[in-house]
């Protein structure tokens, strides 16, 4: 997830808030959030919420969804707002954790002043919020929320792609692109994430033909050792890998340990991998010879390029990432 694709989410919830609280104030039916949204309709500034995992695996993730978030709101209020009002962000820490995910969202709903949350981050907190934004009916956008299970649709939105659907084109890329026969899969079956992606991918590679020659897990997404798992990989021939884990752990033991057990063949990751780059300053570096990514958002390359170059550049200034 990267910052100037935030900013687009922020744009686009605090648009749809903004309808919504002005609908209600005008005597269109908001239900119970009527009174509510009408007071923050008479306001001067439009409030906006975010629930993103700033601390703990998924961390680089939440940073650069609030750095994306803050940019969004500096370059709203710099044009004037919308319709005139300032627009204002809260941003809260879940921590990666869905009870926290949960207590922070309900902050905000009881906030009359907050008119629509960004966020949550990642699928797990995201699912636990998916209930609490229809029963506050308070508008939230969650940015990088994959897995199939979580309902949208109605208070609850994302703007990326599903598990199922990151899981068939990687096995369309290894069949039709690298024109791979056999694969694996290595995947974490405590994470929602890992684990949706993973199955996703050896279903859809199935279905296309080719030969799931072994289909790995670990215990959870945040392991240190998978040696174990990478030789039976080795041994069972395959060409290629997916393996869908967070960049904390891809960089730092997957990438290193899969060449360490003599394995040649490709790996790819899903959306998150880009972040390996970054995170382990080794976009060239000889280890990441032969690795793919899945980008997020992909399909909307085209609509953001207009100023696109502008808006890194003012993230790059910020962070420094």
């Amino acid at each position: 997830m990267n910052a100037k694709f935030s900013a687009k989410c922020v744009a686009l919830i605090a648009a749809g808030a903004m309808s919504m609280s002005l609908a209600a104030c005008s005597g269109g039916s908001m239900d119970d959030s009527s009174s509510s949204n009408g007071s923050a309709a008479n306001s001067d500034t439009i409030t906006l919420g975010s629930v993103t995992t700033n601390s703990g695996t998924a961390a680089a993730y939440g940073e650069a969804e609030v750095a994306g978030f803050k940019l969004a709101v500096d370059e709203i209020n710099a044009k004037g707002g919308i319709n005139g009002k300032k627009v204002k962000l809260e941003s809260m820490d879940d921590k990666g954790d869905a009870t926290e995910a949960s207590n922070a969202f309900n902050k905000l709903a009881g906030d009359n002043s907050v008119l629509g949350v960004v966020g949550p981050t990642i699928s797990s907190t995201t699912a636990a919020v998916a209930p609490l934004a229809d029963q506050s009916k308070l508008p939230a956008i969650a940015p990088a929320a994959t897995s199939d299970s979580i309902e949208t649709g109605n208070y609850l939105f994302r703007t990326c792609f599903k598990d199922s659907y990151q899981g068939e084109i990687a096995a369309k890329f290894a069949a039709e692109t690298l024109k791979v026969k056999k694969v694996a899969v290595l995947y974490g079956t405590g994470d929602p994430y890992s684990s949706g992606v993973g199955k996703a991918f050896a279903a859809a590679a199935k279905k296309a033909g080719l030969d799931v020659v072994a289909e790995e897990n670990s215990s959870s997404a945040d392991d240190t050792e998978y040696s174990s798992q990478l030789q039976k990989i080795q041994a069972a021939g395959a060409e290629f890998l997916y393996a869908p884990y967070y960049y904390s752990v891809a960089g730092p033991y997957i990438i290193p340990q899969d060449r360490s057990v003599g394995y040649k063949g490709y790996v790819m990751g899903e959306d998150d991998r880009r972040q390996v780059a970054v995170q382990q300053g080794a976009l060239h570096h000889p280890l990441l010879s032969g690795r793919h990514l899945q980008r997020q958002g992909a399909g909307l390359h085209q609509v953001l390029q207009e100023g696109q170059q502008e808006r890194r550049s003012e993230h790059l200034h910020r962070t420094g990432l």
